[in-house]
C-alpha cells in the first residue's frame, strides 16, 4: 500500500473535472466514470478498510472478510460515478430537454431523448447494483456479527497478558500493558491516517459540489403539472442518499480506527451502528429506484405524446 507521506500535497489537491460537461463530448457514460475511478486516488478508502480488516482478522474466514471489503468498495466507487458523473449527465439532458420542450423546437429531432433515455438507463443499473451490494454488505455483517459472539471467549487481552507474564511483566502491570499494548496505534501511522482522512473528505464535498451545480431537479419537474410527488421530492433524496453514504465512509468505518484487539465490546457496537446504516442506505437506494423510473415512465411518456401531438403531460 502506497504511504500517505509518499503522496504529494499537488496531487493531492488536484483540480476535479468540471461537474456539467456535455455527455456528448465524452460518449460512454458508464466506461469513462469506470476509467476516472480507477485512475482515482483510493489510497483513503483502502486505509480506513485496511482499519476495519484490522479489526476483524482471525475472528473469522478470510473470504467473508474479503467479501465485506468488497463490497464497501463498491459501494464508494458506484457512488462516485453517481454523484461525480451521471447526475450531471442527467441535468444537462432534462434542461435540453426542457429548453427544447419551451420553445417548442423539437422539430422531430430525437437526439435529446436518446440521450436521456441513456443516462437513466446507466443510472437505474447504478442504483440497482448499489442495492444488490448493500444487500450483500447487509448479509456479510450478519454473519460477522455471529462469528464475532462466537469467537469472543477465545481471543482478546488475556492472551496477550500471557505473553507479557511470560515475558516476566510484573503481575501488577501486567493488565495496563495489556490493554495499552492492545490499543496502540504507532505515532508513525498518525500522519498517514489523518491523510487518508482529508482525501476522504475532499472526495466527499466533490460529491456535494457535483450536485450543487447540477441546480435542482424539483424546480426543472415543479413546471410540469401532475407529477408524481417522488419527482418533486427527488433532491432531498439524492442529498439524503449521498450524506448516508459519506457519514458510512467518513464516521462510521473510520471509528474501527481506534477499536482496540480485543475489545469485543466496541467491535460489536460498531458493527451494530454500521448494519443501521446500510440498511438506511437500501432504503434511501429503494426510493430513489422508484423515482428514476418514474422519471423515465413521464418522459417516455411525454415523448409519445408529443410525437402524436400532444404535448400535455398525463397522470401516471
Amino acid at each position: 500500500m502506497k504511504r500517505a507521506d509518499d503522496v504529494s500535497p499537488g496531487a493531492a489537491r488536484r483540480p476535479m473535472a468540471s461537474p456539467l460537461p456535455s455527455p456528448k463530448s465524452r460518449p460512454g457514460y458508464m466506461a469513462v466514470g469506470q476509467q476516472g475511478q480507477e485512475s482515482g486516488d483510493t489510497y483513503g478508502l483502502e486505509l480506513v478498510l485496511e482499519r476495519l480488516q484490522r479489526c476483524l482478522q482471525g475472528r473469522l474466514p478470510r473470504t467473508e472478510i474479503e467479501l465485506l471489503l468488497v463490497c464497501l468498495r463498491q459501494v464508494f466507487e458506484n457512488t462516485d460515478i453517481l454523484y461525480g458523473l451521471l447526475l450531471a449527465d442527467l441535468y444537462y439532458d432534462v434542461n435540453q430537454l426542457a429548453n427544447a420542450l419551451s420553445g417548442c423546437a423539437t422539430d422531430g429531432d430525437d437526439s435529446v431523448y436518446v440521450g436521456l433515455k441513456i443516462v437513466l438507463q446507466d443510472i437505474e443499473a447504478l442504483l440497482e447494483r448499489l442495492a444488490e451490494l448493500a444487500q450483500l454488505l447487509l448479509g456479510s455483517l450478519q454473519r460477522v456479527f455471529c462469528a464475532l459472539d462466537r469467537s469472543c471467549s477465545l481471543y482478546g487481552a488475556n492472551r496477550v497478558k500471557r505473553r507479557l507474564r511470560q515475558e516476566g511483566e510484573d503481575e501488577e502491570k501486567t493488565d495496563i500493558l495489556a490493554a495499552l499494548e492492545l490499543a496502540y496505534i504507532p505515532d508513525s501511522t498518525y500522519y498517514q491516517w489523518m491523510q487518508a482522512l482529508r482525501l476522504l473528505t475532499t472526495r466527499f464535498q466533490y460529491w456535494q459540489q457535483c450536485k450543487q451545480a447540477c441546480g435542482s431537479f424539483s424546480i426543472v419537474f415543479a413546471s410540469k403539472p401532475l407529477l408524481h410527488p417522488l419527482l418533486t421530492s427527488i433532491d432531498i433524496t439524492l442529498n439524503q442518499l449521498r450524506e448516508t453514504i459519506q457519514t458510512l465512509f467518513g464516521t462510521v468505518l473510520p471509528e474501527f480506527h481506534t477499536v482496540p484487539r480485543g475489545d469485543d465490546a466496541s467491535l460489536a457496537l460498531h458493527l451494530l451502528n454500521l448494519m443501521q446504516y446500510v440498511d438506511l442506505l437500501l432504503h434511501q437506494l429503494n426510493r430513489l429506484r422508484e423515482a428514476m423510473q418514474l422519471m423515465a415512465d413521464q418522459y417516455t411518456r411525454l415523448h409519445n405524446d408529443l410525437n402524436r401531438g400532444n404535448t400535455v403531460l398525463t397522470k401516471p
